[in-house]
């Protein structure tokens, strides 16, 4: 029986194997709780509605939806959730974007298992992380971003990458 200190985690990657293979590693964990998994966006959104996970692995490279507008999406419908992006995209732009979108992590599908576990423990507790191989190509975008704009990096950044405006509440 799961305990009130379980993180309860919600798998959404539609590579069937990698899913169901993190999903029983996991479950080894005695306090994570991979509740399900999802392998499309729309059973992932039906499940975060009806589980309310914690914590949600997410990666961008789904068939056929857009896994960035499923970053946004998730959060909509489950907005205490935290989203992990956990993927083989490297594109700076989609790292910003998805963290603009609210996602508290974005990591490479090649991390080492230990660090996962480190992640999805420290973004139920508030912690945000990135790869170190992508900090240093993000924070040179912020900067430049912000150079080239004249205003405040966030600002720039979200009509630079997001493609849209965006209520940044100041």
């Amino acid at each position: 029986m799961a305990s009130m200190a379980d993180i309860s985690v919600l798998i959404v990657d539609d590579h069937m194997l990698f899913a169901d293979a993190l999903q029983e590693r996991l479950a080894r964990e005695p306090d994570l709780r991979p509740i399900s998994v999802a392998y499309n966006a729309r059973d992932a959104i039906d499940q975060a509605a009806e589980t309310r996970p914690a914590v949600v692995i997410i990666d961008v490279v789904l068939d056929g939806y857009r896994g960035l507008d499923l970053v946004e999406k998730m959060l909509q419908t489950s907005p205490d959730s935290k989203v992990v992006v956990l993927t083989v995209a490297e594109s700076v732009d989609d790292v910003v974007a998805a963290l603009a979108r609210g996602a508290r992590a974005w990591l490479p599908k090649t991390i080492d298992v230990n660090h996962l576990l480190r992640v999805i423990r420290g973004v139920e507790c508030g912690e945000a992380w990135l790869a170190p191989e992508l900090l240093g190509r993000v924070l040179t975008d912020f900067a430049a971003a912000r150079r080239n704009r004249g205003q405040s990096t966030y600002r720039a950044l979200v009509r630079a990458r997001c493609g849209r405006p965006r209520s940044t509440g100041g």
